[in-house]
């Protein structure tokens, strides 16, 4: 079967890129044919003043040509201007595709939609996200409308089940992130030379929780921190600075990490994959709405207790199963991919 992609690819972001290609790769090992369509208008809104001024300091455009070059390497894209096949199916997610206080007009994109199906297309959603968002009640007749005609809908949150399935009374799938699907991403993974020995520090937003849990962590194991890309301004970071230059190095330096600190979900996501001890200080402010993501998945995995941080003083002590948790993997990755080939069925 011909499928068309819609999802957030194009910025360099390492967790855009993993869940784009993890479930390319997943339609394709089921035998379909699938390709992702750019849609540059939408990736995020525009910068402020200090990520700009931070990409200058490291480099930004130099690491953006680096993921264009890995994205033509390891994605299959529609060509658009050519004569392609029309697909038989249209798949949004994941990532926070329904999340418009990502999209610079503020509001969901009729793209991640699939508006511009073209008739007698299947739309399906895999692992789509909210981030938190609810729509105003002003808001929820169009959204429901939009949702129509998806033959099949599934999200990677609770809170988002639950309030779908009360706009359309029917039935939504909870499924897992499609990083998720694959527990080797060997492929392309690129090993730096150093090897554990040190934490590090992955952030999507600094905060006083996460400094002072990357501080303790740090002075209990007696380890140097190594912070790692990320939205991490060059003057509020701590210990030495790394900027990734594509998603295979990224994974690689988890990989190599003693332990690791982040409040990314694709972070806890491959730090789990790496079976690496990690610590979670949840976010604040206005992104708390997005812990639902990290603090479902701890709870999936059996490992709240372990790894999600309230109180830099009290860090967890408690020891992974590792054991349970790839079982537990296991069967969220079974009821995932049965949703998939039902769906394309």
């Amino acid at each position: 079967m011909i499928i068309h992609q819609a999802t957030f690819y194009l910025d360099t972001h390492p967790g855009a890129f993993l869940q784009a290609y993890a479930l390319q790769r997943a339609l394709k090992e089921a035998g379909h044919q699938p390709a992702l369509v750019p849609h540059h208008s939408a990736e995020a809104a525009p910068p402020g003043w200090k990520r700009r001024i931070g990409g200058l300091l490291t480099g930004e455009r130099v690491i953006e040509a680096s993921y264009a070059a890995f994205r033509a390497r390891h994605l299959i894209e529609v060509q658009t201007g050519s004569r392609s096949e029309a697909p038989e199916a249209m798949v949004c997610g994941s990532d926070q595709i329904w999340n418009p206080h990502l999209i610079p007009e503020n509001q969901v994109d009729p793209f991640f939609l699939l508006q511009s199906a073209p008739p007698g297309t299947r739309r399906i959603s895999y692992a789509a996200s909210m981030g938190g968002w609810k729509p105003e009640s002003s808001e929820e007749a169009s959204f429901r409308d939009a949702l129509q005609g998806f033959s099949a809908i599934s999200v990677r949150e609770p809170s988002a089940k639950s309030l779908i399935e009360r706009l359309l009374n029917r039935e939504v799938h909870l499924v897992a992130d499609p990083t998720l699907l694959h527990s080797s991403y060997d492929e392309f993974c690129q090993t730096p030379v150093e090897n554990g020995g040190h934490v590090l520090l992955y952030g999507l937003q600094w905060s006083d929780l996460l400094r002072q849990t990357v501080t303790e962590v740090a002075r209990r194991h007696r380890m140097p921190v190594t912070a790692m890309g990320g939205p991490l301004l060059p003057w509020k970071r701590i210990g030495r600075r790394v900027d990734p230059a594509t998603p295979g190095e990224w994974i690689g330096r988890i990989r190599r990490a003693g332990i690791v600190v982040t409040n990314s979900y694709h972070g806890l996501i491959f730090s789990i994959l790496a079976g690496k001890k990690v610590y979670v200080p949840l976010l604040t402010a206005s992104l708390v709405r997005r812990n639902e993501r990290m603090e479902h998945l701890c709870a999936m995995l059996g490992i709240t207790k372990q790894v999600i941080v309230s109180d830099a003083t009290r860090l967890p002590h408690d020891e992974i199963d590792w054991e349970d948790v790839h079982r537990r993997i296991d069967g969220t990755k079974r009821t995932s991919l049965d949703f998939l080939k039902q769906a394309l069925s």
